[in-house]
């Protein structure tokens, strides 16, 4: 059976994705980047430094340095987070589930470590997480493997030993290139064909159970 959950944060387990869309549009916008060029679809599951850094690139501007505006967005961000993020449908259920069977979690994230830190803190579920890891702390984020490779490795357990929870087309893809096997929840705007690599996908997490578990460790052990 598989030795270790690892799942999103963002869009997965809580719902700051509305604030990550907002505090970026408006900042970015307020450095004169185009509205038009502000989409969502080209930001979720990316971690910040790659979204502000790839936007200046396309639209440099005078003022704040790269680094400054994503430190102001993830402050922005956490403080959202910590005062009234909302829990995603089944992250709890979700959470008995593993814990009832002994398999370790591990959260794995595009977002720094602070933003990891508050939605953990949202949650309540520090401690019943064995590691948490940072995109942030890669050279490549996702959609690279490396930040699923590396919490693997902090987990002691190979790849495909493991099942992997995303929300966002990018996120699926580092873990399905890690080698690991991947349940695709689509957050709002994300519809189900945008992330059709997953292992299966699911309208919630409240839909996963143990035939789904056991379904995916046949095909993923073949």
């Amino acid at each position: 059976m598989f030795q270790a959950a690892i799942l999103d944060l963002d869009g997965l387990l809580i719902d700051s994705e509305p604030y990550w869309d907002r505090v970026v549009f408006e900042r970015l916008a307020h450095l004169d980047v185009p509205a038009e060029a502000l989409l969502p679809s080209e930001t979720r599951g990316i971690s910040v430094k790659e979204v502000v850094e790839n936007y200046f690139k396309r639209y440099p501007w005078s003022g704040p340095d790269p680094q400054e505006v994503c430190i102001e967005i993830v402050s922005r961000v956490t403080d959202f987070i910590r005062r009234e993020a909302s829990i995603k449908p089944g992250v709890h259920e979700l959470i008995q589930f593993f814990l009832a069977r002994r398999i370790p979690m591990a959260i794995c994230s595009s977002s720094p470590i602070s933003i990891i830190e508050a939605g953990i803190d949202r949650l309540g579920i520090a401690n019943v997480l064995t590691l948490y890891h940072s995109a942030q702390n890669e050279k490549r984020g996702k959609p690279a493997p490396d930040v699923y490779l590396t919490t693997c490795r902090k987990l002691a357990v190979e790849p495909r030993a493991a099942i992997a929870f995303e929300d966002s087309p990018n996120g699926v893809r580092a873990a399905i290139d890690a080698g690991i096997c991947c349940v695709g929840v689509p957050d709002n705007g994300f519809p189900a064909e945008m992330i059709a690599h997953a292992s299966c996908i699911l309208n919630s997490l409240e839909e996963f159970d143990e035939e789904r578990l056991v379904l995916l460790w046949n095909k993923q052990s073949r």
